[in-house]
C-alpha cells in the first residue's frame, strides 16, 4: 500500500508528516559539501567517494546528470544509523573520466569494484535515476551482500513502449544519436543547463548550480554524460544492457526476503502512477511512501527523505537465505 505523508508544522517533523510550506525545506538545505574526498582504484580507474558515519554500510548511488553532491544534505541525517558512502559513478564528480564509449556492464562493474575495494558487507543501497540500474544490478549479482534497497524515480524495468512514456523514449533516442550526443549533451549541455532545473522543485542557489556544473565545465568532461545515455537501453537496444535490466527486474519481483523501499515523487519524471502501480503490485516486501517534490527528492526535502529511509532501515531484519516467489 502507498503511504501518503501528512502535513506537519515546521517545528514538528516526524516520519509520516509533510511540511505545510517550503520554509522548512529551505532551512534544512545547505549548499556546502563538507566531506573529505576519498578514492579507490577499480580496473585502473580512480573512483571517488565521500562518507560519513560508522557501522552498517549504506551505499548511495546518484543519477544523471548529477554526482555525489546531490546527497550532501542526506548523509548527515542517515549517518546517525550507519556508515554512509556516496559514490561518484564512472566519469562523474571527481571519478576519472572515460575517453571512449562505456557499456552498461562496465558501469555496473565499477560500482561493484568500489564496494569490493572498500570491503563492504551486508550493505543497504539507496539509489535513483541512472544509479538505480547500477544498484539493482549489484543486488542481482551479489544477493548475499545486500540487506535492502531504497529507490525512487528508478528504472525497475528496461525502457520500452510498455514501461515508459513515448516522450521519454523519444528524448533518449535523440540524445543517443551522434548528433544529439555531440550538440545537445556535450556542446549545449542541456542536461545541466535545462533539465536539472526542471527536476528540482525549488530554485537552486548560485552556489548549488556551480557545484553541479563544476565537474562538467568543458566539452570533453561532459562526455561521461553522453556515455551513460549511450549505455542506457531504449526499446531493446543495446541488447546486452536490455537483457541485464530485464534479468534484475525479474529477480526483484521474485525476492520475498529482500526489503525494498520506494519513494514516490509527487512531480515525477519516471515514477508515473501506472509505473508505480506496477512496481507496488509486482515487487514483494515493498514499502511505498509518497513525498512532495520532483525527480531529485533529496533537493526538495532531504530531512524528510532521510527520515523515511532511517525509519525503514530500522525495520530491516538480519539477513537470511533468499526466498523467491513467482513473478
Amino acid at each position: 500500500s502507498i503511504q501518503l505523508l501528512g502535513c506537519a508544522s515546521a517545528s514538528d517533523l516526524g516520519v509520516g508528516d509533510r511540511p505545510c510550506s517550503a520554509t522548512m525545506s529551505a532551512r534544512s538545505i545547505s549548499s556546502a559539501f563538507p566531506f573529505e574526498s576519498k578514492f579507490v582504484h577499480v580496473n585502473g580507474v580512480r573512483m571517488h567517494y565521500v562518507e560519513q558515519g560508522a557501522g552498517q554500510p549504506i551505499v548511495f548511488i546518484h543519477g544523471l546528470p548529477v554526482h555525489s553532491y546531490v546527497w550532501r544534505n542526506v548523509l548527515p541525517h542517515v549517518a546517525k544509523v550507519g556508515r554512509c558512502i556516496a559514490i561518484d559513478l564512472y566519469g562523474f564528480g571527481k571519478s576519472d573520466q572515460p575517453t571512449q564509449p562505456v557499456d552498461y556492464r562496465t558501469h555496473a562493474d565499477m560500482v561493484a569494484g568500489v564496494i569490493n575495494a572498500l570491503g563492504l558487507t551486508k550493505i543497504i543501497l539507496v539509489v535513483m535515476d541512472w544509479g538505480s540500474p547500477m544498484g539493482f544490478q549489484y543486488a542481482h549479482d551479489h544477493p548475499d551482500n545486500v540487506r535492502g534497497i531504497a529507490f525512487w524515480e528508478a528504472l525497475v524495468r528496461p525502457i520500452t513502449p510498455t514501461t515508459a512514456e513515448a516522450s521519454t523514449r523519444a528524448l533518449f533516442k535523440v540524445l543517443k544519436t551522434s548528433v544529439g550526443g555531440h550538440l545537445l549533451v556535450q556542446r549545449a549541455n542541456i542536461l545541466l543547463n535545462i533539465l536539472l532545473g526542471q527536476l528540482v522543485s525549488r530554485k537552486l542557489s548560485a552556489e548549488e548550480k556551480a557545484a553541479y556544473h563544476a565537474p562538467f565545465a568543458t566539452y570533453n568532461s561532459r562526455y561521461a554524460m553522453r556515455a551513460v545515455v549511450g549505455a542506457l537501453p531504449v526499446d531493446g537496444f543495446p541488447k546486452a544492457a536490455h537483457d541485464s535490466m530485464q534479468a534484475y527486474s525479474d529477480w526483484l519481483c521474485t525476492t520475498t526476503d529482500l526489503p525494498k523501499l520506494m519513494l514516490v515523487a509527487s512531480k515525477p519524471l519516471v515514477g508515473k502512477p501506472q509505473f508505480v502501480a506496477w512496481t507496488a503490485e509486482h515487487f514483494p516486501n515493498l514499502k511505498v511512501v509518497e513525498l512532495e517534490g520532483a525527480h531529485f527528492l533529496q533537493e526538495n526535502a532531504p530531512d524528510k527523505v532521510s527520515a523515511v529511509i532511517i525509519e525503514w532501515i530500522g525495520t530491516i531484519p538480519p539477513m537470511r537465505a533468499s526466498v523467491r516467489a513467482s513473478c
